[in-house]
């Protein structure tokens, strides 16, 4: 395989997919868990991410963090949910701290402030929405 080619199957490996209209998407989380903790990114900082789907409305993103990494407060402008797929953390979000354990979901309006830590190394699916049904 020639450089060029390389290097874009590098970038489309790493862009988010998108269903097809009308169509299904399949993904294999745990590959992609174990594909974040051989990144780059995993080795240099306390934590790897990757949008697995994005599109203009729904974006689904895996975050891998280190124990002790914190997610700075900030907001996000859809109605999101962050589920704990594995580890330990704390979500902080409407003026509350919420422990979250394996298997731990957390659904949030749209425009509230948040923040996050791991306290142990952790591995979290967090779904936003664009858009509101009307």
């Amino acid at each position: 395989m020639s450089l060029q080619a390389e290097r874009g199957a590098q970038r489309q490996e790493s862009q988010a997919l998108r269903p097809q209209p009308g169509g299904v998407l399949l993904l294999d989380l745990d590959d992609e868990v174990a594909h974040l903790k051989s990144s780059e990114a995993w080795e240099r900082t306390d934590r790897a991410s990757k949008s697995l789907v994005k599109d203009r409305s729904l974006n689904l993103l895996l975050l891998v963090l280190k124990a002790g990494a914190h997610l700075h407060e900030h907001h996000i402008r859809g109605p999101f949910t962050v589920m704990l797929m594995s580890g330990s953390a704390v979500f902080h979000g409407g003026h509350q701290d919420y422990s979250l354990q394996p298997g731990s979901v957390v659904a949030v309006d749209e425009g509230i402030a948040h923040s996050a830590e791991a306290l142990a190394e952790s591995v979290l699916l967090i779904t936003t929405s664009m858009g509101r049904a009307g």
